[in-house]
């Protein structure tokens, strides 16, 4: 036996480059031949989903075995050093331990338990079956914990060379979504611009529309479809800059509701889209664009799946935790679940479609559920897929949900606090923007006063420090140098307030927002609905203003 050990250890020492798995595979049936028995098995945690078995060519493990050798490990009481020993099963006395060896044709049985580095229990044992051999002596029982001992060590290095092989994996595919974001951040800069121009000149012709009937509709959907997609580059924006998205709570039934009105005007007629919901609590904490894009990706998918015939259900219901354990979240969850009625996926395509640019259709730029797997995770969720060729597909989303059922409806913006005269410094780099942004700020009840320079704004705050209420700054240059512009206002004008229109305000840390001054952050290009709800904290009628 100490021969054999030494062997062993040996072997793990100087492997070469195969997997831990085939040396433990290996050594374990260097064991069983050794010591002449005919079944030899490791057996490794059930989270694992793997454990190691040797058999001799005619002697089958029986079912429901070795699975059952901890629970009978644990009524004959284990032995010195949590490990058992039975040289002969014909020698115990009277016992159902005895009566179940004997009923599994097990002459003689040794059986060792240990702990890996995460705790979690490992057993080694060893049979002989069709002969009355003796199997270990006593004085031998030490040496199976050693042997136990070096088939944890070897296990445990495996953990590390996977966690290793993990990790090399996440930076690889992190350094391809990173190029992506660096080529997307440019084109989304300048499509933010031109959006903010459609937002501007929709939420302007919806002031002078309004009351005239359908077509105040019309520039409502407009406005609507611009936001959203004003959100999507936002987030295309953090993504490429490897930010934080700012969470707010999401209704998902409201959110699905709106997403399938978009998605049934794009689908084909003869493809049927069907939603089923709990009533309520289906609330979660997240970016409102971003899980969007999960039940936009995912029909789309399905309906690209179908051969413009089908159906696509949307299934939205809130679960207990007890199926969330896979992705460690406690509490309850939405379940989010797409069901299509397509062609399927085999196992092959199943193992890759999340990978970054695989796609089966020659149209396609292999994004989509990467995306969705990306933002479904950075949610604190995870996503499963079941799929047979000819038998259509279902994705199953699980979100953690809020415990919360009190949520302001997005949609809230009509239901706006005006101003009553406040003057207001606007600075807007673009002097086109700027008497947009000026008529957008009276219709709601300000005196806006624009500027496009930031030294022409200086010099006027020096020159009249008590004339402004409040001083609205868009981001001109970097984000640093729209802060370090704002802290300069605040020198001159003491204690008036300050909001900030930034493109992404993540950028800039909270105390760097608080050393200069700034009250409040708001997106741009900038939403009426927004501006005013910021405003409103500084306004006459919350009490003295601010600035006096």
């Amino acid at each position: 036996m100490e021969h054999l050990l030494a062997d062993i250890s040996m072997q793990f020492v100087n492997a070469g480059p195969e997997s831990v798995d085939l040396q433990i595979q290996r050594a374990i049936a260097q064991l069983a031949s050794h010591l002449g028995c005919q079944r030899a098995y490791l057996l490794m945690p059930e989270s694992t989903g793997k454990s190691y078995l040797w058999q001799a060519a005619r002697e089958p493990f029986p079912v429901g075995w070795p699975e059952g050798a901890p629970d009978l490990a644990i009524q004959m009481g284990y032995g010195e050093d949590r490990a058992i020993n039975v040289p002969l099963v014909s020698r115990l006395a009277a016992s159902p331990g005895r009566s179940l060896l004997e009923e599994l044709g097990i002459n003689a049985w040794a059986y060792a338990t240990g702990s890996d580095r995460q705790g979690r229990q490992i057993a080694l044992g060893l049979e002989v079956v069709g002969s009355e051999s003796v199997l270990l002596k006593p004085e031998e029982c030490v040496f199976l914990r050693m042997l136990l001992d070096t088939f944890i060590h070897a296990v445990n290095r495996g953990s590390v060379e996977e966690e290793r092989s993990r990790l090399h994996r996440r930076l690889q595919h992190a350094r391809r979504m990173e190029k992506i974001g660096t080529f997307t951040s440019g084109i989304a800069h300048n499509f933010n611009n031109i959006l903010g121009g459609i937002l501007g000149h929709a939420e302007m012709m919806e002031e002078l529309a309004a009351g005239s009937g359908g077509n105040s509709r019309h520039l409502v959907g407009i406005r609507r479809s611009a936001e959203r997609a004003r959100n999507l580059i936002r987030g295309i924006l953090m993504f490429g800059s490897h930010r934080e998205p700012r969470r707010t709570l999401v209704s998902v039934v409201e959110l699905a509701k709106e997403t399938i009105s978009l998605l049934r005007a794009s689908l084909a007629s003869q493809i049927e889209l069907e939603v089923k919901s709990d009533p309520s609590g289906l609330i979660v904490s997240g970016e409102a664009a971003q899980l969007q894009q999960i039940f936009m990706n995912l029909c789309q998918n399905a309906a690209n799946a179908m051969a413009d015939r089908g159906s696509i259900h949307v299934i939205l219901e809130l679960c207990a935790s007890s199926a969330a354990n896979s992705f460690g979240h406690v509490g309850k969850y939405v379940k989010i679940s797409i069901l299509d009625t397509g062609v399927g996926m085999d196992a092959t395509v199943l193992d890759r479609i999340f990978e970054p640019f695989f796609t089966t259709r020659p149209d396609g730029n292999g994004l989509g559920l990467a995306t969705v797997r990306e933002i479904v995770r950075d949610h604190g969720g995870e996503i499963n897929v079941e799929s047979a060729l000819g038998e259509g597909s279902r994705f199953d989303v699980w979100l953690p949900a809020v415990a919360s059922t009190i949520l302001s409806p997005e949609k809230c913006v009509s239901v706006q606090t005006g101003g009553h005269g406040e003057v207001v410094m606007l600075v807007v780099s673009d002097r086109d923007r700027l008497l947009g942004e000026e008529e957008k700020l009276a219709a709601l009840g300000y005196e806006a006063v624009g500027f496009a320079t930031a030294e022409a704004a200086v010099q006027d705050c020096k020159a009249n420090p008590n004339r402004y209420d409040c001083v609205v700054v868009s981001q001109l240059g970097t984000l640093a140098q729209t802060v370090e512009l704002a802290a300069e206002l605040r020198r001159a004008l003491l204690s008036t307030p300050i909001v900030l229109a930034a493109k992404i305000s993540s950028d800039v840390r909270p105390d760097d927002l608080l050393a200069a001054g700034i009250s409040d952050v708001v997106g741009w290009p900038i939403l009426t609905g927004e501006i005013a709800a910021a405003l409103s904290q500084f306004s006459r009628t919350n009490g003295e203003s601010l600035s006096t």
